[in-house]
């Protein structure tokens, strides 16, 4: 299974665009790029667009990709930045138990169905809701 993953940073936020099938360890790899993509920006805030990203991870993948996100988070002392998350059933689910493993471990994260909301949530200004504003990063 392959993960690929389009980064632009936007005025007041890194975009992550993702793609592919959901495979854990492909998703972890794919989390620890996405920090690597923020740091040199400064990104704090980031919204990660899987609208386009499929799977159904079963309880003990969300467990350890929520687990994950937590320790890679502490690891690049990344403590005070948000995630967003935006995905659709069954990738994102109704009890949104990653992100519930990933907030009891310190993380200001939550999972969306919507980029609206996603983005009201880290607090972005509506004039810079719009895409094609930012750089895009190759990755």
């Amino acid at each position: 299974m392959s993960v690929d993953l389009e980064f632009e940073m936007r005025q007041e936020y890194l975009y992550v665009n993702v793609t592919g099938v959901f495979a854990i360890a492909e998703a972890c790899r794919s989390f620890s790029r996405i920090l690597e993509a923020a740091s040199p920006y400064g990104a704090t805030k980031i919204l990660v667009d899987c609208l386009q990203f499929n799977g159904n991870p079963n309880t003990l993948e969300r467990y350890t990709y929520g687990e994950f996100i937590a320790e890679e988070v502490l690891r690049c002392q990344a403590l005070s930045w948000k995630f967003a998350y935006v995905g659709k059933p069954p990738l994102l689910d109704k009890g949104r138990f990653t992100e519930l493993v990933a907030n009891n471990r310190g993380i200001d994260g939550k999972a969306f169905d919507n980029i609206e909301d996603a983005l009201d949530w880290l607090g972005i200004a509506s004039t810079n809701k719009t895409s094609g504003q930012g750089e895009i990063i190759d990755e």
